[in-house]
């Protein structure tokens, strides 16, 4: 079933001890990792020794200690995001990062109330509940599997219904590509770099498989 997501999100992760007073827009901007009108026009949020938060029109930073978060909704800015994630981990060369997150989350609008209960029955039947509840609904689920290219970590996905209000019949599809370097001596963002270079396209490839599977059989269910 092919993916038409009604809003999309990218966000990469990246756990090692870093100070979040060095991330201000103008350190981005010193180190040609974004460009000095995106940095001048940031609206900066707080910057100080235990948080940095800012954003431009397509790039949310959240830094805390031990952690990095780059955030884009724009689907144009993905490959944009990564090179910035590279960027930043080739300006931290003694930085021992121990684990990455690869993360994708797509809205997913259907037409009508009954191919979205589809879709939910499909994922958490209501059967078992029948009996010993009133009128069940899923609020979420969430499945954990192995990787299978050789690295330590867990590739977990989440589906949940979009109980913001603003649209009625919308699902979030999420993934959380995860990769751990805890097992190994790590001195430096190397590893980071490596998968992070190699597997972004094909992390995202990955997800559109799974979205589009689990559409894809609520839809023949449904039938």
């Amino acid at each position: 079933m092919k993916l038409n997501p009604t809003r999309v999100a990218a966000t990469l992760v990246l756990v090692g001890p870093v100070s979040p007073a060095l991330f201000h827009p103008e350190w981005f901007k010193n180190n040609g990792l974004i460009k000095g009108r995106e940095a001048d026009s940031a609206e900066i949020q707080m910057v100080n020794s235990n948080i940095s938060l800012f954003k431009n029109d397509w790039l949310n930073v959240d830094v805390r200690p031990e952690r990095i978060q780059l955030r884009t909704e724009q689907e144009p800015f993905f490959p944009v995001l990564r090179d910035l994630a590279l960027g930043c981990l080739n300006c931290l060369p003694r930085v021992p990062f121990r684990q990455l997150g690869m993360n994708w989350e797509y809205a997913i609008q259907f037409p009508d109330r009954q191919s979205y209960d589809d879709f939910g029955h499909t994922l958490a039947p209501k059967a078992p509940w029948l009996d010993v509840v009133k009128n069940p609904g899923m609020l979420g689920v969430a499945m954990q599997t192995d990787r299978a290219d050789g690295y330590d970590g867990t590739r977990n996905y989440s589906v949940r219904p979009d109980l913001s209000g603003e649209v009625d019949f919308q699902a979030i599809i999420s993934h959380n590509d995860h990769y751990s370097f805890d097992s190994k001596e790590v001195k430096s963002p190397d590893l980071a770099i490596e998968c992070l270079a190699e597997y972004w396209e094909s992390s995202r490839a990955d997800f559109d498989r799974v979205a589009s599977h689990l559409l894809e059989v609520s839809r023949a269910q449904g039938k």
